[in-house]
């Protein structure tokens, strides 16, 4: 069980350090360019921030209201959603 924690852990740090390296290079893109690629991407990261929002409150917790967390992951699908908006209109 432990070993299965760990893997766990380690695949998912290394896809989240993956995020953050990418996503700092869509940033420096995004400010010195103002390319309209790197904002939709950038805004795609900040999806994570209502995702984080709502593990925090759930694990300080131990419950979360649903309104919360609906409030929150809408936030971060509204993000997505875009982006994929956005995707889809480029391969037109």
């Amino acid at each position: 069980m432990e070993e299965a924690r760990m893997l766990t852990r380690n695949s998912l740090e290394r896809d989240l350090n993956k995020i953050l390296n990418n996503y700092m290079k869509v940033y420096d893109e995004y400010y010195s360019t103002h390319s309209r690629d790197s904002a939709f991407l950038k805004d795609l990261v900040d999806s994570l921030i209502g995702i984080s929002a709502v593990l925090e409150v759930y694990t300080e917790h131990k419950k979360i209201h649903p309104d919360y967390a609906l409030e929150k992951l809408n936030n971060s699908k509204s993000y997505i959603n875009a982006a994929i908006r956005y995707f889809e209109s480029k391969e037109e």
